[in-house]
């Protein structure tokens, strides 16, 4: 409960700050920079598990597939299929069988 109270509390002054100051820097910069100081915690969090070896060995080698055939199946659809930004759903009509919904008489 308290580390819920504290995460509030700088929450609260981080948008206090930002209302009342103008800031001369690029937000996106910081923001980014932020993320990366984040995902260095988590892998030093990570990494100094000592029951590292024992999760890594539970895994099933299909779920470390999940991740690439994703990426894979996203980058194929996004060059074999024409979106355009106008209409990006047009491309439905084309590649999508028509299906009758009606019931059958």
């Amino acid at each position: 409960m308290k580390g819920s109270l504290i995460v509030i509390v700088f929450f609260c002054v981080g948008c206090i700050m930002g209302v009342f100051n103008k800031f001369q820097f690029d937000t996106h910069t910081v923001s980014m920079y932020i993320l990366y100081a984040l995902m260095l915690q988590v892998g030093i969090s990570i990494g100094s598990n000592k029951n590292l070896k024992a999760i890594i060995s539970h895994l099933h080698p299909k779920m470390l597939l999940i991740p690439w055939v994703h990426r894979l199946s996203r980058s194929i659809s996004g060059n074999l299929l024409p979106f355009q930004r106008q209409e990006s759903t047009q491309w439905m009509y084309y590649y999508l069988p028509s299906a009758d919904i009606r019931e059958k008489k």
